[in-house]
């Protein structure tokens, strides 16, 4: 069996690694709002900073509730119910099936879902520059990627562990934290030994291998990835709002 090498991060650094993870980024937006909303934050660079992530925190809380609101819809509907949720709506301009799409949207908790899709859109935007913007159908593959690769990284470390040279394999040394890259060659090399059986198999217990058989799918096709980021990000454009304050014209005073 081929061997995953183990970089160069030791097992107790689990904590430093979690940190740079989605929750890390959750808790830093939340304390961005705290601040604004407390006033604590004077400094003017910090303001903005602060301010965009207060109004980030807003939009991910709202698309939260969204996700878990459309997503239970979709459910029934597939289930053969009554539909009587606010503002639900069919997914036809997303080029997928509801009962497919609501199988990828189950995969992570809404809010994982919400997070990855504000934090993915405002990079893709600030990316592009401010007037260039984001382009829509970059924008899709990116957050359909972005949801692909969080569901493997969650895999790897649920199914092998923390301290398996599978998890350690996916950590980017400069990032301490699961990249893109890593992640997709250690989940095809792991599909490649569950494909060769018990001489090529991820792990040397039964039960592990067996989890990975059940669980193991080749990569999702761009079709998928564009489907999933575009009810996503449609769904984000729903519920993300910024409060502008103008001046009246005459009296320079706030509107």
């Amino acid at each position: 069996m081929e061997k995953i090498a183990t970089p160069s991060i030791p097992v107790n650094r689990q904590r430093d690694l979690e940190h740079a993870s989605y929750d890390a980024a959750q808790a830093e937006l939340e304390n961005a709002s705290r601040a604004m909303k407390d006033g604590s934050v004077t400094d003017t660079q910090a303001l903005q900073q602060g301010k965009l992530q207060s109004w980030m925190h807003d939009w991910y809380r709202a698309l939260t509730a969204k996700l878990r609101e459309d997503v239970a819809a979709m459910k029934a509907k597939v289930e053969g119910q009554d539909v009587k949720v606010h503002n639900y709506k069919t997914t036809a301009s997303t080029g997928m099936k509801d009962p497919a799409l609501l199988l990828y949207l189950t995969l992570l908790p809404a809010e994982k879902l919400a997070l990855i899709t504000v934090l993915e859109v405002m990079r893709m935007a600030g990316s592009g520059g401010v007037t260039d913007g984001m382009k829509a159908l970059r924008g899709m593959l990116s957050v359909g990627r972005a949801v692909e690769t969080e569901y493997r990284a969650d895999t790897i470390k649920d199914i092998s562990g923390v301290d398996s040279p599978q998890w350690l394999k996916t950590i980017d040394p400069t990032t301490q934290r699961p990249s893109r890259q890593l992640v997709s060659q250690v989940w095809q090399r792991l599909g490649h030994q569950v494909r060769e059986g018990k001489q090529g198999s991820p792990s040397n217990d039964p039960a592990i291998e067996a989890d990975w058989r059940s669980v193991w799918t080749p990569s999702w096709p761009q079709p998928t990835h564009v489907g999933v980021g575009a009810f996503l990000i449609e769904a984000l454009l729903s519920v993300a709002k910024v409060t502008r304050r103008g001046k009246d014209p005459e009296t320079g005073e706030p509107m």
